[in-house]
This record gives structure tokens, sequence and C-alpha cells, in this order.
């Protein structure tokens, strides 16, 4: 039985953009050789003993110029067949006769095409004689289709939700045979970051880590251990106009399945609900609160956002929130406003990690890492209750001091994720930063929380103040410990920095200093 099967997405193609190709016989495109050298190079020296390729020339030619070993081929791994709509423009296609099949694809065919459904079909088929294999190593050059349907199918997972799975050209996925069975190890688009950052020599990419916290946590465990010498992070976040939520699956079905039979049917389904709303009322009432309290640091943290010059705020609504203006704001969950949830924006951050020897030698004067931690609690129901939310961040508080040997009271800069205001409190309380214990942040907020003061909390305007980039808390801590955050520069001093997100029951935090540690 096969071992190693590696499923690499064919190259480049000589056609122009927005076309539908399919199951077309489209050539290579000019840069054919570097993307040969660029796949080798990330295969590092991946040696298979069998090699299967679609008949269409894009993956024979890739599957001939990679391996020495000559390949087998298998019709059964074409691409989707598009039928009428092969070669057509997708902007000529989109029009509404055939929104059924652009909305929905998995079970809908295009004319005289084929649906996803049926591709997966007869890609199953060849793939449950693919993995009896007595061949050790086993590389299939195909397509973006046929990587989505054996994603489907390994993974045990619906076809719909492998959208989140996106192989770029000559990038691959690599699955081993384990005694749990076959496990996904690496998802590589190399081809495409590189190209699009301009990249050279590249040995490893991760592409698919969740979050930025604990992204940036895996770059720092890597170059710390001797993996990697520089490592570069770039986190995304998309949010195109008329499709938010659109990532998950969830909001793409037409059923409700698993847990969510029972939430999304009654209208559970919102973030602000979702681990916000419900627990953000069990904590009012357990410390006699309200959520007029949450006006302060809403409003803070919008000034520390005007204050960032690129923040969507200071670029496209220039003016000061007001008390007036919370209070009145537009209601999402009840007690939830539209001023207690992040924007969705169109951001993206790049972050640099290498050795302390290296960043010496650097422009830019050097911030060290000292502990990396992250958290994910299941809850004993379908919601994290206020018990859970507050364990889960001491929890996360304890792992970064006992890493890092620092005291939380000794952290100067302080940015834990504000997606929703009504939760941002739990990290506050959880890590007692500047002393504030359980059912004291709301007082804590009344106190100057403002960067010129002694208190000053989320000096970067998290996603509250700058948008949804998360990237910002991160970014800030850098600024401030390296002097060069502009009007949001803090006037106590700045030495240690705290940074993370997500939500209270599942969030990574990087701990940043100015000075190397021992």
């Amino acid at each position: 039985m096969a071992k190693e099967i590696v499923f690499i997405r064919h190259s480049s193609l000589e056609i122009p953009r927005g076309v539908c190709y399919g199951v077309s016989n489209i050539d290579v495109s000019s840069n054919f050789h570097i993307e040969v050298e660029n796949l080798q190079r990330n295969l590092n020296g991946f040696k298979p003993d069998l090699v299967i390729s679609s008949p269409l020339q894009r993956c024979l030619k890739l599957a001939v110029s990679t391996f020495d070993v000559e390949p087998k081929i298998n019709t059964d791994l074409k691409e989707l067949n598009y039928g009428d709509w092969e070669g057509e423009k997708w902007i000529d296609i989109a029009i509404p006769g055939n929104n059924l099949w652009m909305y929905e694809n998995i079970n809908n065919q295009p004319p005289n095409g084929e649906s996803f459904n049926s591709l997966k079909n007869r890609v199953v088929s060849q793939m449950e004689l693919l993995l009896k294999s007595p061949k050790d190593k086993i590389a299939v050059v195909c397509h973006g289709g046929v990587i989505r349907s054996v994603l489907s199918y390994l993974l045990k997972t619906p076809l719909e939700y492998t959208r989140a799975y996106h192989v770029h050209y000559t990038g691959y996925v690599r699955f081993m045979n384990t005694k749990e069975g076959w496990r996904l190890i690496e998802l590589n688009s190399g081809e495409f970051i590189q190209k699009e950052l301009g990249l050279k020599n590249v040995k490893y990419i991760e592409s698919d880590a969740p979050y930025i916290g604990p992204m940036l946590g895996m770059a720092a465990q890597a170059v710390g251990d001797g993996m990697a010498e520089t490592l570069v992070c770039w986190y995304p976040m998309v949010n195109l106009s008329g499709r938010y939520g659109h990532n998950n699956p969830a909001n793409n079905s037409n059923e409700a399945k698993g847990g969510n039979a029972f939430t999304l049917p009654w209208g559970y389904q919102s973030g602000a609900m979702f681990n916000n709303a419900i627990v953000f009322q069990q904590y009012c009432q357990r410390y006699n609160t309200s959520h007029e309290a949450l006006a302060p640091f809403v409003m803070n943290q919008r000034r520390n956002g005007l204050l960032t010059p690129w923040s969507y705020y200071s670029l496209h609504e220039p003016y000061q929130l007001t008390k007036e203006d919370y209070l009145n704001g537009r209601v999402v969950e009840e007690p939830l406003v539209v001023y207690d949830c992040d924007r969705p924006v169109m951001a993206c951050a790049a972050f640099i990690f290498t050795t302390a020897e290296k960043a010496k030698k650097l422009r830019q004067k050097p911030v060290y890492i000292l502990n990396h931690a992250q958290n994910s609690v299941r809850g004993r129901s379908t919601m994290a209750t206020l018990d859970e939310h507050q364990e889960a961040v001491s929890s996360l508080a304890r792992k970064m001091e006992e890493g890092s040997g620092v005291n939380i009271k000794d952290v100067d800069i302080f940015n834990p994720y504000d997606g929703y205001a009504t939760f941002t409190q739990q990290f506050l309380e959880g890590f007692q930063w500047h002393g504030v214990g359980r059912g004291e942040a709301h007082d804590f907020y009344a106190d100057d929380i403002r960067v010129e003061g002694p208190h000053p909390f989320l000096s970067s305007g998290g996603n509250l103040g700058t948008g949804r980039t998360r990237s910002a808390l991160h970014s800030d801590s850098i600024e401030q410990l390296r002097g060069t955050a502009g009007p949001r520069q803090v006037n106590v001093k700045a030495e240690i920095a705290l940074a993370g997100s997500n939500t209270p029951d599942a969030c990574g935090f990087v701990m940043y200093s100015s000075h190397q540690g021992s």
C-alpha cells in the first residue's frame, strides 16, 4: 500500500485571464521552466516511484519535466468539463440564466458539462485504486478541481468545504499514510506566493495557518529551533463587497448540518451572538455593570485608530465617536450595537522573522520574541460560558508567564483582540494587566487609557479603531517597542509588549521585547 502521495496542480497557462478552460487542452505559459525549477526546489528532493498525469498537456509537460519517471496517463483525472462554456469569458458566462450554477455548482452542471459531484465521483474511483498501489511514493499531476475532490475524499469533508483550500499553479498537497489513516501534512502554493512577493530561494511555505497569532508563533518557533534563518509572514484580510462570510461553508449551504442544526434555524448564527452577546450579559449580571460602561473603551479605540494614518477611519470616516453616538448606535444583537463590532476591510500586513544575530545587522531596530502560546478550549455546549472564557484566558496567561519568565505586571504594551468590544475585558482581566481583576475592567476603562496616559490600553486602536486587520495588534506592539508609533507613541516606557487574537476560548498570543532575552 502507498505511503506518500503528492497531488500537484499544473503550471500556468498561455491564455488570457478570465477565460473558462476546464478540459480545453491549453498549452503552458512562457514561465514554464522557471515554475518547474521552483516546484522541484519546493519538493525538496521528493522522488516518486510512480508518476500519474492527466492527459492534458499542461499536466503532462509538467510531469515529464519535473520527474525522471515516465508518467502514466489517467483520463479520469481531467479537470471539470464546462461543456458549452469552454473557451468563453467568465464575465460573459455570469449572466442571470446561469446563476443557479454560479450559486451552487456541486450538483448543478453547465450546459453539456458536468457537476463537481460528477468530477469527484470519477476521481474517487481512481483514488481507491491508487491508495492500494504497491509503490511507496506517488506523484499525481492534475488540476485544481481534481485536488479539491481528493481533499474532500481523504479528509472526509463535504466538497463545498474545500473552497477554503486554494492550490495555485504548481502548488501541491502532500498526504502521508499513518496509523490513523491518510493525513494532510503539506499544502503548498509556493509559486503564487513567490511570484506575487518577488521572493527567491524559498525553501518552505505554510499557507494554512488559521489566525495571525498562531502563524507568528509558528514563525518565531521555526527560527528559534533552527529550522529556518529568515521567514516572511503575510496576513491578508479579504472581505469582498456583498460576499462577507462566504469563506464559511455554513453560510453557503441550504442545510444546517451537525451541531448547526440546533442553532442556525433559530437565528443563532452571527458572530455578535456567538461567544459575545449572551456571555456579555452573564458578565454584566455577575459584576453589576452594563453595556454603557463600554463607551470609554470604544471611544478610545476610535481615537487611536484616527491616530493611525492608514486606518479605515482615518481614510474614510475621519471623525471622533461620541458617547451619544455609541449609545444610540444601531442594535446588532441586544445589547451589542454596531460600534461594538469591527468593520470588515481589505488589508494586508507582512512580518519578517530572522535570527537575533542577523537582525542586529539590519536597517530597523530589532524586536525580539520572548514567548508565544495558544489555547483552544472546547466548550461543554454549543456556546462557551463566561466561566469557560475566563479560565481559558487565565490558562493562557499562565503559559505566557511560565514560557517567558516575565510577569504580566511588567508588560508595558497590551494589544489583545477586540473584534467585539464585549469580550475584550476577558483578556484584560484574565491577564490581570495593570492589576485589573475579575469584574474590574469597566472601571479601568473609565480611567485614563489614552496613549498619553498611565494605562495605554490597546494603543493600536485594534480592530475597532483601524478595521478588521487583526495585524494592527502586532504591528503596533512592534512600533511601540521601536519608538516609531508616531502620534500613537505611548508616554510610558515601552520595553515589553503582548499581542494576540482571536476569541477568549481560541486565541494565540506573542510576547515581544525591545531587549534580547536570555
